[in-house]
């Protein structure tokens, strides 16, 4: 319901009013049913809002159950106050009790993170406020903006929100804050959250190392290393933004929103709300791929970090990043090949390249690469890339997905393994394989014949 008022207030003409009349009234509750009912029975629910008809249904029922939220009551602000009611019910801090799967279930992360609870990063979102005010909210964005700092699981759900400082405020700023206010964020004992260079390094907030290449692949040490797979743990917090302000653009919008600051913050919390009871009732997973593509697809960003913060890190915490960053590079070197670097494509583009270029070149004999052909490919990418590259090592990933227990998933450009797959391959049932499509046109058997192929004019001509 509350989606649906949102959709009415974009197609309405704003009121110049303050009063309306009892015929505006009507006119709007009509519109409201009308857009209800194409929700509900007219088949675009999830054409408009993302969301199933049945989950729509189900929402709208724990509103009416848990706040007592009418049917009639189409106000806006009363419906922002039976979602916002919800937020102990669906943004939790979790106990930090139990390694969170993400980090258990993959090598690269674990054990070097099993401390690790979740993410924190900061957002900013357009506010409207009145002119004496401006100066305090307009930071570098160069609008007004209040500045939202977000806990986030790394399963992609909201954990903690803190809204309402303004866009000025620096993020070390508002984390300090966040750990000392009465509903504050809450990092159990022995853990730490993941967080970005821009903020200071403790016990409690692990950054990266500062002045070192952090999307490097392969690295050339130790710390490299730690940067590299801190950024790709770290990229849940980026995905979840993502799928938050393209499924609520009314947070996402640079234009000056129509609503006050404080409704506008309330907004930005109840999307957070409203987004972990989509993860839990209708994930969207090909949504969640898009979103996972743009982040890929992003060019590193300079962090800003703040000047005014001070040295907060102890000889604890950096002791602690270092113990983590020695394992994991001494476990790298022993076996350098288990290193699958999901976010970095640039290896997997040049060799695909110069197997289709030698290919045109007819350096391909009856569909078999030969020697010439791999020398090729191994020049190119040792000058693309500054190092010696040798084909001694390469691991052909497509060896064993013919048995029992995978298959291909045409749209997310997966191999899916379920538990009975080869143990061997099994690691590679994430692995997104971008360059599917030109591998096909190389590798695959051609059972085409041509033989019914033809131009306008020929079939003229032989008719």
């Amino acid at each position: 319901m509350f989606m649906a008022i949102v959709i009415q207030r974009r197609l309405s003409k704003r009121n110049n009013h303050n009063l309306i009349s009892k015929e505006d009234m009507l006119k709007r509750q009509l519109e409201r049913e009308r857009l209800l009912h194409k929700l509900l029975k007219g088949g675009k629910c999830r054409e408009l809002i993302r969301v199933s008809e049945q989950d729509f249904r189900k929402l709208c029922t724990i509103l009416q159950r848990d706040d007592g939220l009418l049917r009639t009551q189409g106000c806006i602000y009363r419906v922002l106050r039976s979602v916002v009611a919800l937020e102990s019910y669906y943004i939790q801090q979790p106990k930090g009790d139990v390694v969170p799967k993400e980090i258990q279930e993959k090598k690269r992360f674990y054990p070097y993170f099993k401390n690790g609870v979740w993410e924190i990063n900061g957002t900013h979102v357009r506010v409207k406020v009145p002119n004496k005010d401006v100066a305090r909210y307009r930071g570098h964005k160069g609008y007004p903006t209040i500045n939202v700092l977000v806990a986030c699981s790394f399963d992609l759900k909201f954990t903690y929100v803190l809204t309402m400082w303004e866009g000025t405020a620096s993020d070390s700023r508002i984390v300090k804050d966040a750990l000392k206010r009465d509903d504050k964020l809450l990092i159990p004992r022995s853990r730490y959250c993941l967080v970005d260079a821009g903020l200071p390094h403790t016990i409690e907030l692990m950054t990266p190392y500062r002045g070192v290449r952090v999307f490097c692949s392969p690295p050339v040490n130790a710390r490299e290393l730690f940067n590299l797979r801190h950024a790709s743990l770290r990229n849940a917090i980026k995905r979840a933004f993502g799928v938050l302000k393209r499924r609520f653009p009314i947070i996402r919008s640079t234009h000056e929103p129509f609503y006050l600051c404080d409704t506008q913050s309330y907004i930005f919390v109840a999307c957070c709300i409203l987004h972990n009871f989509l993860l839990d009732e209708d994930r969207d997973k090909k949504f969640e791929y898009e979103v996972l593509q743009e982040v890929l697809n992003e060019q590193p960003q300079q962090v800003r970090h703040d000047v005014n913060n001070g040295r907060l890190g102890s000889d604890g915490a950096e002791e602690l990043r270092d113990v983590v960053t020695t394992q994991m590079w001494d476990d790298y070197l022993l076996k350098p090949n288990n290193e699958i670097n999901i976010h970095i494509f640039p290896m997997d583009n040049v060799l695909v390249e110069a197997l289709v270029k030698d290919d045109q070149l007819g350096n391909r004999v009856h569909g078999t690469i030969t020697s010439q052909t791999y020398a090729n490919m191994i020049a190119g990418m040792s000058k693309e890339f500054n190092r010696p590259i040798t084909k001694d090592k390469w691991y052909d990933m497509y060896r064993g997905t013919l048995l029992s227990g995978f298959s291909w998933n045409s749209l997310t450009k997966y191999i899916e393994a379920g538990e009975e797959a080869n143990p061997d391959v099994a690691a590679l049932k994430t692995k997104k394989i971008s360059n599917y499509d030109q591998l096909v046109m190389l590798f695959s058997d051609d059972r085409t014949s041509r033989a019914k192929a033809e131009t306008k004019k020929e079939k003229k001509m032989s008719g």
